[in-house]
């Protein structure tokens, strides 16, 4: 969809998939029992979708793992997840600030 909306070019996308492969990607069992509880409270709580936003919020909270993303809600969602109690004694100072990395294309389209 980025690449039709010319955010960035199929190179960079084919790059990424590219990237991606080389990753050891698992599915979650978990995260569709999760989907009508915690998820559902993460995306009301924080105006978040609950197929992609929400549940890859909830899956980085419930296994303590850094979220990475480049989604300025997500992260401002992450950050005030911090100190809630749905994330338990989850240590979660390894989740990213909000910052701006200057010159990605899904960035620099956001700002225009």
């Amino acid at each position: 969809m980025n690449v039709r909306r010319r955010r960035y070019g199929a190179d960079f996308r084919d790059g990424a998939l590219s990237d991606l492969s080389s990753f050891a990607i698992q599915v979650d069992p978990e995260t569709d029992r999760q989907a009508w509880g915690a998820t559902a409270r993460l995306a009301g709580r924080h105006r978040l979708t609950l197929y992609d936003d929400a549940a890859y919020l909830e899956l980085a909270l419930r296994r303590g793992l850094p979220l990475a993303t480049l989604d300025r809600d997500l992260r401002a969602a992450a950050g005030g997840e911090r100190e809630s109690s749905i994330a338990g004694n989850v240590n979660l100072s390894h989740f990213p600030q909000r910052t701006r990395e200057v010159g990605h294309p899904a960035n620099d389209s956001a700002v225009r």
